[in-house]
């Protein structure tokens, strides 16, 4: 019985990387976080990507910066600003901002990008293209994160981001209720 009940679930269940990078835009090589992570942006800004623009911004073979991104904004009409914040900074904006995306740069390797738009009792939810959405516990989430994060003040609780999210703390809730994951 239990396993007829078992095919039954993975017959009708969702592909685990299907789920795992539902609403985001996946990387596709080593460099290219900070690329699907401003795909992601503009795709729940309802703005399509235009081809060439990364080239005309950036400089190959060398990293991408906050400026890089700025320009790269910038040329969908998009305001980005950056600053460096402490966790309560950070944390009190998630938390009277959600579905308000922050793209934010966290110090692993030679540096990543992900987006971050909501803050929970699991952890802050991000949107990494390496990784997939998930929550990140808020103290391995302050060891990975430089401080640093690029706002966008034209954007405001995104539908999508908080499709995204609602998704996502519903896979979470079921996880921890199968305990696989630790409340």
């Amino acid at each position: 019985m239990w396993l007829v009940l078992a095919l039954t679930l993975l017959a009708h269940s969702a592909p685990w990387l299907e789920l795992t990078y539902s609403g985001i835009t996946p990387q596709l090589y080593e460099w290219d976080c900070a690329p699907a992570c401003a795909d992601t942006l503009l795709s729940w800004s309802q703005i399509p990507v235009q081809d060439g623009i990364w080239e005309e911004v950036t400089e190959p073979g060398k990293p991408i910066s906050f400026r890089h991104l700025q320009h790269y904004f910038a040329a969908y009409s998009l305001e980005a600003a950056g600053y460096r914040l402490d966790w309560d900074a950070f944390s009190s904006f998630l938390e009277e901002n959600r579905g308000t995306p922050l793209l934010v740069h966290f110090t692993e390797g030679k540096g990543h990008f992900a987006l971050v738009w909501d803050l929970a009792p699991e952890g802050v939810l991000t949107g990494d293209p390496a990784h997939g959405v998930q929550f990140i516990p808020e103290r391995h989430f302050r060891y990975l994160w430089s401080g640093a994060v690029l706002h966008f003040p034209d954007l405001h609780r995104l539908s999508d981001a908080l499709a995204v999210s609602d998704a996502a703390r519903g896979r979470a809730q079921l996880l921890q209720a199968v305990g696989m994951i630790r409340p």
